[in-house]
């Protein structure tokens, strides 16, 4: 009977306790208690914990248990006014799914605040999220990667944290994206990759952007890069950056890159690489598009700059203009601009022209800042025309008068001539003759030779002198003409003309002497004298218009005299 009254009071107390509605006083249980498929677990000396377990719809040997560790204070585990699911059918499966009701249509609601706390934080300290894998031995987890929220500036009121992006690589969990919050308020907030690579002579891709279409693509599809910012309108789009297909078909794609920018309030477009390798067309080009209200004036499309610090002459810039051929890609031609003069306010600069000669780069062609064009090379030359039937010809832009040297391509003559049209106004006409010498015709008239008047003296002429007419004056002394020396004088010529009846005797003369081969011709008579010394213009018989004409073949003078008298004219030695 005490049994069955133990039993009762037991089941009593049970059944007391499963349909409490509330206990006022603690209670303490050591080992294992249910109450209705609720499973308390305790067991003194346990170090990990208290188990909060339950059984679920059937009961087995299968329990979901919540695990109380032992705390070092007081800890308070709020559930919020929120509904969540929690569980895992399969590896991929959400560990976690969090819903949130709530009436906010406008705002981002917090699913998940982490809210850490340190003592006297500093650069460096910051939450993280930390995921961890199971590796091919089956047995183990690791970390695999992590998105960590790190403060770089601790200051209060002036704080920054960098987004760090971490996974594994290599075996190792490494840095590989960071959006970078600027410590500075003139800086600019930006995001950078690392990529850790033992790879040493190769491109690395650190960044890939994919776009997938669904459909048929057709020229014309592209991924576009924008690029904001805040202006009196607020922010919008200020330039972006496209790959545009141009040819999409299969193995003989072209994918132009396009820049567009603000310009005027416009988003335009102003640069394009135009990949058009197809052999049918120009190839793979650059095109710049200039945006420009002016109407009468130069664009400049591209400029090219280049510092050297404290430059000096031959310091400039230039474009190397490379080309395939048998053996690779190397220089073609290179143009540049070169400073000749870099002192501030008087800079003087040449456009050069260099190209491949013979296996070497060589100037070629150079205009100097003066307007001066120079041909250099090994072989310098200038070709006006390309064999075809047209006139060829070559214009000097006169401030009063323009003349003309070329081909006139209707007789096929070279001509010289007064205005920038030929065949109309031709002053000298060379034509083919049928032999190995020309035809030349001269239109209009010849002016006379350079003329100069003496007036008594020595007269010592040059070889810089050559061709030179001289009319002797009356004057007193004399007028002595010394003929330059017969050395390389070969082809030289002079004219001496008695301009008066003078009062003395003017004389021609050889600083060598005897080299002057005379012949003369006076009052219908001729005589010849060799190895003279000089020729005079007697002044008691010569009349104005004698004239004495010597011309060298570089052995000696050969001079011709003519006067109207006896005697007006002497050749001695």
């Amino acid at each position: 009977m005490k049994k069955l009254f133990f039993i009762l009071i037991v089941v009593l107390g049970y059944f007391a306790i499963a349909h409490a509605t509330e206990i006022r006083d603690d209670m303490t249980y050591t080992g294992e208690h249910i109450y209705n498929g609720v499973i308390m677990q305790r067991t003194l000396g346990e170090t990990s914990g208290t188990s909060l377990c339950f059984e679920g719809l059937t009961e087995n040997a299968f329990e979901t248990c919540f695990l109380i560790t032992d705390p070092t204070a007081d800890r308070v585990v709020t559930f919020g006014d929120s509904s969540y699911t929690a569980g895992a059918t399969n590896a991929h499966s959400d560990l976690v799914t969090i819903t949130k009701v709530t009436a906010g249509t406008n705002t981002v609601q917090d699913a998940i605040t982490m809210d850490i706390s340190g003592a006297d934080t500093t650069t460096g300290f910051g939450a993280g999220v930390v995921w961890k894998l199971e590796d091919d031995t089956g047995t183990t987890t690791e970390e695999h990667g992590s998105i960590d929220v790190v403060i770089t500036t601790p200051t209060s009121t002036t704080e920054d944290s960098d987004m760090v992006f971490k996974h594994m690589v290599n075996g190792d969990v490494t840095e590989t994206f960071r959006l970078v919050a600027a410590e500075a308020a003139d800086a600019g907030d930006y995001f950078q990759f690392t990529s850790n690579t033992t790879e040493l002579n190769a491109e690395i891709t650190t960044g890939m952007f994919k776009l997938l279409s669904v459909g048929t693509e057709l020229a014309g599809l592209g991924a576009t890069h924008e690029y904001w910012m805040v202006d009196a309108g607020g922010s919008e789009i200020q330039a972006e950056f496209a790959t545009v297909f141009t040819t999409i078909t299969t193995a003989q794609e072209d994918v132009d890159l396009v820049w567009r920018q603000n310009d005027n309030g416009t988003v335009s477009e102003t640069l394009r690489l135009v990949a058009d390798a197809d052999g049918t067309a120009e190839g793979t080009r650059m095109e710049i598009t200039s945006r420009s209200a002016e109407t009468n004036d130069v664009n400049d499309l591209i400029v090219l700059k280049a510092s050297g610090g404290t430059t000096v002459a031959d310091f400039g810039v230039g474009i190397d203009m490379q080309a395939e051929f048998a053996d690779g890609v190397e220089t073609a031609c290179k143009f540049a601009s070169v400073w000749t003069d870099v002192g501030t306010g008087s800079e003087d600069a040449d456009w050069v022209v260099s190209c491949k000669d013979a296996g070497a780069v060589q100037e070629v062609w150079r205009v100097a800042s003066g307007g001066n064009a120079v041909l250099s090379g090994v072989a310098p030359s200038l070709t006006i025309g390309d064999a075809g039937a047209e006139d060829s010809i070559l214009i000097f832009d006169g401030s009063a008068e323009d003349y003309h040297v070329g081909i006139y391509d209707t007789n096929d003559d070279l001509v010289i001539g007064l205005g920038a049209a030929p065949g109309t106004t031709d002053n000298i006409v060379i034509s083919d003759s049928g032999t190995s010498v020309p035809t030349v015709t001269l239109f209009g008239h010849l002016k006379d030779t350079e003329r100069y008047t003496t007036e008594g003296g020595a007269n010592t002429l040059t070889l810089a002198e050559c061709g030179l007419v001289f009319s002797d004056a009356d004057g007193t002394p004399a007028t002595t003409h010394t003929l330059p020396a017969i050395s390389g004088s070969a082809g030289c010529e002079f004219m001496f003309i008695n301009a008066s009846d003078s009062a003395d005797d003017d004389t021609v003369e050889s600083p060598e002497g005897d080299n002057i081969v005379c012949m003369i011709d006076v009052d219908n008579s001729s005589y010849s004298i060799i190895d003279a010394d000089k020729i005079s213009f007697v002044d008691t018989a010569d009349t104005v218009g004698d004239f004495v004409i010597c011309v060298s073949d570089g052995v000696d003078w050969f001079c011709r005299g003519v006067g109207e008298a006896t005697g007006s004219i002497t050749c001695t030695g």
